[in-house]
C-alpha cells in the first residue's frame, strides 16, 4: 500500500478554496502526526541501488503512537509479494487506502 501526503501548496490551495485556514499544512500537520507512526527506512533491507530515501522526520511524532504504520519498500511486503498482482486487486487496495484516509481525516478534523 502507499502513503502520501499532499504538498504545503496543496493544503494552502484547499484552505483558500474553502475560505478556512484550518486546512493549511501547519494546521493539518498535528492530525497527520496523531494518525501515523513512522518506521524509518532500513538500507540493509533495500534492494534498490539507484534510489535514495529522503524524508523529514519532524513531520512524524512516534510518541503519539498513531494507528497508521508508515515505512518504505524493503521494510514490508509489496503487493506482488502478497499475491495481489491483478489490476483489480490493486484498485481495491488503493480505494481502501483512500477511503480509510478520508474517514480518518474526517474523524480527526474538528467540525
Amino acid at each position: 500500500m502507499e502513503y502520501h501526503r499532499g504538498t504545503v501548496g496543496t493544503y494552502q490551495r484547499w484552505a483558500d478554496l474553502a475560505g478556512d485556514e484550518n486546512y493549511t499544512w501547519l494546521n493539518v500537520l498535528p492530525y497527520f502526526k496523531k494518525s501515523t507512526t513512522l518506521t524509518p527506512h532500513d538500507y540493509s533491507k533495500r534492494d534498490v541501488k539507484n534510489a535514495t530515501v529522503f524524508f523529514d522526520p519532524t513531520v512524524f511524532d512516534n510518541s503519539l503512537d498513531g494507528p497508521g504504520q508508515v515505512s518504505w519498500r524493503g521494510n514490508w511486503l509489496t503487493l506482488p509479494e502478497l499475491g495481489l498482482l491483478s489490476p483489480y486487486s490493486r484498485l481495491v487496495c488503493l480505494l481502501a487506502i483512500w477511503v480509510s484516509a478520508a474517514a480518518l481525516f474526517l474523524l480527526l478534523v474538528p467540525g
